[in-house]
C-alpha cells in the first residue's frame, strides 16, 4: 500500500515493492498510490513494469488516474480503492492510543512530508495567540523549521497520539489530514 510506486520516491523502479521475485505465491498490490508525474517515468520502463505487474493476481490503486495509466498504457488491470487508514472507525484508532505525552489540547501540531516556512510561521502565530507550544513532527532529518519541541523519530502509534491530543493540527501529509479527520480533528 501508500506511495510505493511513487518513481520519485522510491528514487527509480525498486523491484521489491513490484514483488519481482521467483514465487508460485499469489502476488496481490493493495491501495498502491503513484503521482501524476511519475507516468514519463513509467514509459521509460514500460517493458519492464509490464512483465512485473502481468505476474500479479490482483492489483488495486488509490487513485483513478493511476488505474487508467495502468490499462491504457500498460494493458494492465486494476480496481480503485480507498487508502487503508479509512478502512477502519474512529474506535479501532482509539484503543491503539497510549498515555498522551503531553496535556491534551495544549499544543499545535505540525506534520508536514514537505515543509514549508508558511505552516510554521502560522502555527507559532496560532499557538502564540491561544498559548499553546508548537510541537513539530519532521519526516526528515534536515529541518529548516522548528516548533519549542521537535520530534524526529514518532512511529505509528506516537503519532496517532499526537494528533489524538492536539487543538490544531497542520499538515501537507495525506495520512495526517486523513488520521486528523478519522480522530474528529
Amino acid at each position: 500500500s501508500d506511495q510505493v510506486w511513487n518513481l520519485r520516491l522510491t528514487e527509480g523502479i525498486d523491484s521489491v515493492y513490484f514483488l519481482d521475485i521467483p514465487t508460485n505465491a499469489k502476488k496481490i498490490a493493495f491501495s498502491c498510490s503513484s503521482e501524476n508525474k511519475d507516468y514519463p517515468r513509467f514509459d521509460e520502463e514500460k517493458v519492464k513494469l509490464e512483465k512485473m505487474l502481468s505476474s500479479f493476481s490482483y492489483i488495486s490503486v488509490r487513485e483513478n488516474s493511476l488505474a487508467e495509466y495502468l490499462h491504457y498504457h500498460l494493458h494492465i488491470d486494476s480496481v480503485v480503492t480507498c487508502d487503508p487508514t479509512f478502512l477502519q472507525k474512529r474506535e479501532f484508532y482509539m484503543r491503539l492510543l497510549s498515555n498522551p505525552l503531553f496535556e491534551n489540547n495544549s499544543y499545535v501540531l505540525v506534520y508536514n512530508l514537505v515543509e514549508t516556512e508558511k505552516s510554521i510561521v502560522f502555527a507559532k502565530q496560532y499557538a502564540k495567540q491561544e498559548n499553546l507550544k508548537v510541537i513539530v513532527i519532521h519526516a526528515g532529518f534536515r529541518s529548516k523549521f522548528h516548533g519549542d519541541i521537535d520530534i524526529y523519530d514518532a512511529g505509528p502509534i506516537e503519532l496517532l497520539n499526537y494528533i489524538n491530543n492536539a487543538k490544531v493540527i497542520i499538515t501537507t501529509s495525506f495520512h495526517g489530514l486523513a488520521l486528523s479527520l478519522i480522530m474528529n480533528k
